[in-house]
């Protein structure tokens, strides 16, 4: 999920989301599982097989020009809420 404040007053926020990449990574081991020390000194574990978890439950990240686009809507969208405020000041500043 990507998200920027539309307001600092309210929870106003426009949302982008992604759906879920499913993916298998391939690790040198598995983390879960115990170490096993030698009685006078520690050592790596004994097997460093490879081990593939399928991940699930994440997007693609978000590339840099996606997070600056983000931004730059964030800044145009405040840009035009300043601008409507102060006309509306404008409109009812006593003469």
């Amino acid at each position: 999920m990507l998200a920027i404040p539309v307001s600092t007053l309210h929870p106003s926020f426009v949302l982008w989301f992604r759906p879920e990449v499913v993916r298998t990574v391939t690790w040198g081991g598995d983390p879960r599982k115990p170490a096993e020390p030698a009685a006078d000194r520690l050592h790596p574990r004994r097997s460093f097989a490879a081990w593939a978890e399928t991940v699930r439950l994440r997007s693609a990240p978000w590339s840099a020009a996606e997070v600056e686009a983000a931004r730059d809507l964030h800044t145009a969208i405040v840009g035009v809420v300043l601008r409507g405020a102060e006309e509306r000041a404008e409109l009812h500043r006593p003469t």
